[in-house]
């Protein structure tokens, strides 16, 4: 499981810095002890494996301490943002059926939740030893099954009503390890966290340099955020960033003219289309040694399932007739599939409705039965020509059109029903 590839970099690598927030920073060794001792306090409260613990925190070092001990216990966490109306926080928590809410102190007056268990994490830099009864080792060691909950994330989708996608520990795994390969190369030192919890590309900054032993920056929230933001893509230390094009167009909006850095970062980019302009605008006259990863997927598919990836100049100019960067080809143990109407495979340049089979297809929706089995095909339904080549019992039926092109990477069309995405 992904916490586990954590405790192995605490254990060798204690000294090294994992988080670094205002100013402050925790060592792996000191990150994965506070995780033991809040796991420990949580074993002792008799939460059981496969429990549903709400998160409800700001960007801050509690955040992570609380969302690794969550999986340490084999429970799985349901992000609660502190922007979501009350209203969406109590139909997360019902629908959920969410044992326990780990909540930080700043939130318990804006947020009451008389009808759930709450648990104060108390703030690491304070004056409060709140946990100093509990033992820095775990002990009790769980091991997350593949197919048990990692954690539950609600998306609001086409339906306009929240709905929880059930990820495993298995297709998490999947994705990180995916991360680590492609992402998060020798030069790169750390990542930047400039995004809420219950957005999934957050999984990408947080875990992916908490599994191989670099640093996770987490920038301010709010507005100071942008501006922090802008300041780390313009210095010179090389890092990951997992950005949407949002946040490129409004950073350019703060920039001077001629405002170039030389930093070789890579800047991952997704949540929407990616279009040729932005692209061209960020890697020949602002990063033109950074790498841009334009990476696409569905929440219901652990964040991303395909990348398509820009190291150079000339690879922008041969995108100059399109309108958009294309998707590219699928990460590591994920076939994707272009099938029309009738469920036959289209051939090159025939557009149709994009399936996604592999590690990373979650186990549906809670308590959505009925859009499960709409959206989580079977692959025994499907024709012998698709059920030769595929390699997960259930295919995740995205709703987007797609073509493949005639260099073998795959172009985002649109939607086949009529949602509209309103300020990202």
């Amino acid at each position: 499981a992904v916490h586990e590839l954590f405790e192995q970099q605490a254990r060798e690598n204690p000294t090294k810095v994992a988080i670094v927030y205002d100013d402050k920073e925790l060592t792996y060794s000191e990150l994965d002890a506070r995780a033991n001792q809040l796991a420990n306090y949580l074993i002792e409260c008799e939460l059981d494996e496969g429990a549903r613990v709400g998160l409800l925190f700001e960007r801050g070092f509690e955040q992570l301490i609380a969302m690794l001990a969550v999986l340490k216990t084999g429970a799985s966490y349901v992000p609660l943002d502190a922007s979501y109306p009350q209203e969406r926080i109590d139909f997360i928590c019902e629908d959920a059926d969410v044992e326990l809410v780990l909540i930080e102190q700043p939130l318990v007056e804006r947020f009451p939740l008389p009808s759930l268990d709450i648990m104060v994490v108390e703030p690491v830099f304070g004056n409060s030893d709140w946990l100093s009864d509990y033992d820095t080792c775990l002990e009790e060691v769980r091991i997350a099954a593949p197919d048990s909950l990692a954690y539950v994330l609600y998306t609001s989708g086409s339906t306009g009503k929240p709905k929880g996608v059930k990820v495993t520990h298995s297709g998490l795994l999947n994705y990180v390890q995916h991360t680590l390969t492609e992402y998060m190369e020798d030069r790169i030192e750390g990542a930047v966290v400039c995004t809420p919890l219950c957005f999934d590309a957050t999984v990408t900054s947080i875990l992916s340099p908490l599994c191989c032993g670099k640093s996770v920056l987490l920038l301010g929230n709010g507005d100071a955020m942008l501006e922090q933001l802008g300041n780390r893509l313009f210095a010179s230390q090389n890092l990951m960033f997992k950005l949407t094009p949002a946040h490129l167009n409004a950073i350019e909006q703060q920039l001077d003219n001629g405002q170039v850095c030389n930093a070789a970062h890579i800047l991952v980019i997704g949540g929407e289309q990616l279009t040729v302009s932005t692209l061209s605008n960020w890697k020949k006259l602002r990063l033109p040694n950074s790498s841009f990863i334009n990476e696409y997927g569905p929440t219901e598919t652990v964040v991303g399932c395909s990348t398509y990836r820009v190291d150079s100049a000339d690879q922008v100019d041969a995108l100059a007739q399109s309108y958009a960067v294309p998707i590219g080809l699928p990460i590591q143990n994920t076939q994707l599939f272009v099938l029309n109407e009738q469920l036959q495979v289209q051939p090159i340049g025939g557009i149709g409705e994009l399936y996604i089979a592999g590690a990373g297809v979650a186990q549906g929706y809670i308590n959505r039965d009925t859009l499960t089995q709409q959206q989580f095909i079977k692959a025994e339904t499907l024709s012998a020509q698709i059920q030769a080549q595929v390699q997960s019992a259930t295919l995740y039926k995205t709703g987007d059109q797609v073509r493949w092109l005639s260099d073998g990477v795959l172009e985002f069309i649109g939607r086949v029903d009529d949602q509209v995405k309103v300020r990202g």
